[in-house]
């Protein structure tokens, strides 16, 4: 036990000195006394924060780091100094280490994402917030732990102002059953921090007056891709239906077509510029498609295209086959979407 508390301690040290090395990375050399108080004053005025420094660096590297810490101080971090170390930050990662298994480097990620984890009360906070979701949609330790090291701010989300409202919302206007909000929530927990009057509703509303959704076609969307909630309708959504609408054609009941198709809401997160249009100038030009061809091929197989990587996925498909086929006249471009394995099946294995 001693030696996991050491071990968490260190990691929460580092932790807070990549916070520190970030903030001066992003203000610059220039601008650094406006985001950080070089004062020690300010520290040792406040015991709360030198109590917490000192059981953090405790007797690993405390030469090295107390006095850095005790220099510097970043006006909107300082106030999780001011907490118990002993009743907050130790029992805290203690027990979500043993409670859900998580390593140093998990533990230390987590951290990085959310340094606020470190101050919450575990009996008051966090395991309230768990057992909700275990009880109400029947959430298994794994399934927790895959969702908040995916995003860990979940865990200073208010059930009764964030999380609740939300899936609420989601069973009245689109009868989602709990089955399918756990899916949900399980693929974008970052969903019950955004706001439906804001975000969600106005996301949902573009597309049916746009391109004609139906309630029920929207909820089919948004359980394949629910990450399409948290994308931009101006930057994100628009310039790309509208790329390839002026690229390749599409009108708008295609372009719905292959939204509906999995994972279509995926590639409205993509760039245009780094991924999409790349990807499928490579494959005209490797196929030699016409416009029609690779049209046809957007259609039934482009949102799992832009998913794969050409020189890892792609290019090595094409390879293995052109060892032993020669040519490509014989080969479907959609089919280079497949799984290695399917892929040598189909082609390769006599």
């Amino acid at each position: 036990m001693l030696a996991a508390c050491g071990i968490l301690m260190i990691i929460f040290c580092r932790v807070l000195a990549h916070y520190f090395l970030a903030m001066l990375w992003i203000n610059g050399v220039r601008s650094v006394h406006h985001s950080l108080i070089i004062n020690t004053r300010l520290i040792r005025s406040c015991s709360y924060a030198k109590r917490k420094i000192t059981f953090l660096t405790g007797s690993y590297n405390t030469r090295l780091l107390q006095p850095e810490m005790e220099k510097i101080a970043v006006p909107r971090f300082s106030q999780q100094f001011d907490y118990s170390t002993q009743n907050n930050s130790k029992p805290s990662l203690v027990w979500l280490q043993s409670e859900y298994g998580l390593n140093a480097l998990e533990l230390e990620r987590m951290l990085l994402q959310n340094p606020r984890l470190g101050t919450l009360n575990m009996e008051r906070s966090v395991q309230p917030r768990l057992e909700w979701f275990q009880c109400e949609y029947g959430f298994t330790k794994p399934e927790l732990k895959k969702m908040f090291l995916r995003f860990p701010q979940l865990f200073c989300y208010s059930i009764e102002s964030n999380a609740k409202p939300s899936v609420d919302w989601f069973q009245f206007e689109y009868g989602f059953t709990k089955l399918e909000l756990k899916k949900m929530v399980c693929g974008f927990p970052q969903l019950l921090g955004c706001s439906i009057e804001r975000n969600v509703k106005p996301t949902l509303d573009w597309f049916q007056f746009e391109y004609g959704f139906t309630k029920l076609e929207l909820k089919k969307m948004v359980l394949g891709s629910p990450q399409l909630l948290g994308y931009s309708i101006e930057r994100n959504v628009k310039p790309t239906l509208e790329w390839f609408q002026s690229k390749y054609a599409l009108t708008k009941p295609e372009l719905k077509k292959m939204l509906l198709g999995f994972p279509g809401p995926s590639l409205l997160g993509k760039s245009i510029e780094r991924n999409i249009c790349p990807k499928y100038n490579w494959l005209q030009e490797v196929l030699q498609l016409s416009n029609a061809q690779l049209k046809e091929v957007i259609l039934s197989s482009c949102p799992i295209l832009t998913n794969l990587s050409v020189e890892k996925n792609l290019q090595p498909k094409l390879d293995r086959y052109l060892s032993k086929h020669g040519d490509t006249s014989k080969l479907r471009p959609q089919d280079l979407c497949m799984s290695h394995e399917k892929f040598d099946k189909k082609y390769l294995k006599a």
